[in-house]
């Protein structure tokens, strides 16, 4: 074991498929995640490679099929009796059978339950996306609020979402300095407001947001986690902001989960029942073919995995050279005000962002430096999205950026590796930048 009790990548995947054999799904794959188990154990090395990643995702999607195989759509009964019987088991989750997956499942309760145990929240939600996730939050705590306080800044699609609210929702958009979160309040009826944050920006942005609990009496708060995931849990931000209702979403295509689409929302369960209806009605509940991929195992091991991203992280950032790029990584100067002791000791998050110092062709340097990794056992990958088991990157330039005002930089999401093999990439990275800048 690795330093703060951390598993290696290697022991990591090997507690994982453990976890997942002993859902005991049927013999032939018991003996393909053992065979699959047994590769694993044929190295000394603590990291894992692309092979080894490849043969676990074959596992992984072994299990879902059959898991996918006990769902339909509506289950089938032989009386109204067993029928009225099964809704009340489903809604309480002591069935894992469903009447209209849409509308109630009793598996999704329970897996749902197990996600709420892993965080720290009295409940959990499981939606279709995390965009899903901020819409149904939004549409339940804005109408309970006199407004919705948001940053100027806010992740991109975030703030497209806020344009297709409607006029019965008031958004306020500004800076989010105390100053401004006080005029913004001045003009409505109340002190009922719901404020807008994230624990950490996608981006390298540092946004200020006052998150202090002494100004936060009559405010809810909807957080948005995704950058961090398990790695900060609700019961810790929830003994940092006590005196806020708390209600925090997160993209579980993320750390969670990256074989499907899905949301999370978390909170008090009166909060989640409530939010829970509109996402009811609205057909934005996670159905049987997308929670079929959350295993019970991931959603145990989530807060390990941020960890071992975190570390990796910080190791990549380390290695890179200071004299070409404007390192960084998420943490204090992404974070909330009021946060930001939290988040250093919970981040940082598989992300690192990369600022040239100077006019660089960032499209060709991430080019290079995937292309070249292609000779090394853990290759980086172009894709969208972070949190995925291998390192992947994308560069965001002046003709392709999510918003028009946004800087220019690489972002770069480090996956389960050692701190060595993370540095490794980290110093390629280097070699490839300066050659590139060299010629150009």
């Amino acid at each position: 074991m690795t330093i703060q009790g951390l598993p290696t990548p290697r022991e990591f995947f090997h507690t994982r498929l453990d976890g997942l054999l002993a859902e005991r799904f049927d013999d032939e794959l018991l003996a393909h995640g053992v065979r699959v188990r047994s590769a694993l154990s044929t190295s000394d090395d603590p990291d894992v490679d692309d092979a080894d990643l490849d043969r676990v995702d074959d596992v992984l999607r072994h299990a879902t099929q059959l898991s996918l195989a006990r769902h339909l759509v509506a289950d089938r009964y032989d009386s109204m009796g067993e029928f009225w019987d099964q809704v009340r088991l489903q809604e309480d989750g002591r069935s894992a059978g469903t009447y209209w997956d849409s509308y109630e499942h009793g598996g999704r309760r329970r897996v749902e339950r197990r996600l709420a145990d892993a965080y720290g929240s009295p409940a959990a939600l499981l939606v279709n996306s995390g965009m899903s996730a901020i819409y149904c939050a939004l549409r339940v705590l804005g109408r309970r609020a006199d407004g919705v306080v948001v940053h100027n800044h806010a992740y991109f699609e975030t703030t497209q979402l806020y344009d297709l609210l409607g006029p019965d929702m008031p958004i306020y958009r500004c800076d989010l300095t105390p100053t401004e979160v006080t005029t913004v309040r001045g003009r409505t009826r109340s002190t009922e407001t719901v404020l807008v944050a994230e624990t950490a920006t996608n981006a390298p942005q540092a946004h200020t947001v006052p998150l202090e609990d002494d100004s936060l009496s009559g405010t809810t708060i909807l957080l948005d986690n995704s950058v961090l995931g398990h790695g900060l849990n609700y019961r810790a931000l929830k003994l940092e902001l006590p005196s806020a209702r708390l209600v925090v979403v997160e993209s579980g295509s993320k750390y969670l989960c990256s074989m499907a689409s899905i949301g999370v929302v978390y909170g008090e369960k009166d909060d989640i029942e409530e939010i829970r209806l509109w996402a009811r009605r609205t057909g934005q509940q996670l159905q049987a073919p997308a929670f079929a991929h959350l295993h019970p195992i991931d959603i145990e091991l989530a807060s390990t995995r941020a960890g071992l991203h975190g570390r990796a992280a910080a190791a990549f950032a380390d290695a890179l050279s200071p004299d070409h790029w404007r390192v960084r990584l998420v943490g204090h100067q992404q974070a909330p005000a009021g946060l930001r002791k939290l988040v250093r000791e919970h981040g940082p998050g598989a992300l690192v962002f990369l600022e040239p110092l100077r006019p660089t062709d960032l499209d060709a340097v991430v080019d290079e430096w995937t292309a070249a990794s292609r000779s090394t056992p853990r290759r980086v990958r172009v894709q969208a999205g972070f949190g995925w088991s291998w390192t992947s990157t994308r560069a965001y330039s002046s003709l392709t950026l999510n918003q028009p005002d946004a800087p220019r930089y690489v972002r770069v999401s480090v996956g389960l590796l050692t701190e060595r093999a993370a540095a490794e990439q980290a110093r390629l990275f280097n070699e490839v930048a300066t050659n590139t800048r060299l010629r150009s």
